[in-house]
């Protein structure tokens, strides 16, 4: 079965795909991709075979976990911050040096970078950045 979503806030694109092959019992057999392709890879002379009878409702099943599934990344992506490399890179540095002193001043001016880094619009912050490299 391949299951597909969009964002809801754009509902013509397509962003969470599966390929998902059920079993008799109507569950999921597995996710692994180059396992389901090779399992449902066929030659002209195979030939077709029934459906079971329960087929439509393990399809809907399977449908309804599937919109759980992305209904869940969809609120996980919304709630996790887009951050740049350079973004990623300076909030590691700050939880090392964070980590490594003892000096409360120190930390509490660590916090208050490390909530600067995570916003958005750090355009003002990326061109020091980029001036600093050509330097």
């Amino acid at each position: 079965m391949f299951c597909e979503a969009a964002q809801p806030h754009r509902p013509g694109m397509k962003t969470y795909r599966q390929l998902l092959p059920v079993d008799q019992n109507g569950e999921v057999a597995c996710r692994d991709i180059p396992r389901i392709l090779a399992t449902i890879k066929c030659g002209p002379e195979l030939r077709g075979a029934p459906l079971p009878k329960d087929h439509n409702a393990a399809v809907m099943r399977v449908k309804r976990k599937f919109s759980e599934q992305a209904k869940h990344r969809h609120a996980e992506r919304r709630h996790t911050p887009l951050l740049t490399h350079a973004q990623r890179y300076a909030l590691r540095e700050l939880e090392i040096l964070y980590r490594g002193t003892k000096d409360d001043g120190l930390n509490a001016q660590v916090n208050l970078l490390e909530r600067a880094f995570l916003q958005r619009g750090l355009d003002v912050i990326t061109g020091y950045r980029d001036a600093l490299r050509a330097q």
